[in-house]
């Protein structure tokens, strides 16, 4: 996979100070990869990013209830969010190839905040983690449905490949973390 990517530039966004200065350090040799120190949602603010350790996999813009692993998240740090709809136009981005978001439970506004780009059909492929942390941002899978399966074929990512998704039920909503693809139907088009 790494070498599919090597000349393409890939915008790798980290809103926690320390993690991004962590990404910075890690891609030092990599000219195609560029850190941005902002995360993605539906809005261009400051908002509160909740972590229980420095460089926390699990930080989130949510107050995530994990008592039943044991982990408070009790540490705060304000950060900078921005659409990913402004990003592009800021940075004369045209298309997107691939969107690969793990933001715990922000996934949806990310999308949200993408409403043009999605509109006018220029992402490509969009990978989207669903689970728990959906619980805690209280956005069932119905909404990723609502808003993607009209443009996007949609498949959830096993161990063993990939399940195509042909039609939304409630048994859809399974909160146990899992992957989900999208492909956007009959390719790109251009405008």
């Amino acid at each position: 996979l790494k070498d599919k990517f090597m000349d393409e530039k890939i915008y790798a966004f980290e809103p926690s100070k320390k993690t991004f200065e962590r990404l910075k350090f890690n891609f030092k040799n990599e000219s195609n990869v560029i850190p941005i120190n902002y995360g993605l949602s539906n809005t261009n603010e400051k908002v509160i990013l909740y972590y229980n350790t420095e460089l926390s996999a699990g930080a989130s813009l949510y107050k995530r209830k994990w008592d039943n692993y044991g982990v408070d998240l009790d540490k705060e740090e304000k950060v900078n969010v921005i659409t990913l709809d402004n990003f592009c136009k800021e940075n004369n981005i045209e298309e997107i190839d691939f969107l690969k978001m793990d933001a715990e439970g922000n996934e949806l506004k990310i999308l949200k905040g993408a409403k043009e780009m999605l509109n006018k059909k220029k992402i490509r492929f969009i990978q989207f983690e669903f689970g728990g942390q959906d619980i805690d941002s209280k956005t069932p899978f119905r909404d990723f449905w609502n808003l993607l399966s009209e443009d996007y074929n949609i498949y959830r990512i096993f161990s063993g490949g990939i399940y195509p998704i042909k039609d939304y039920n409630e048994k859809r909503e399974i909160y146990f973390s899992m992957n989900y693809f999208a492909e956007l139907k009959g390719g790109q088009e251009n405008e």
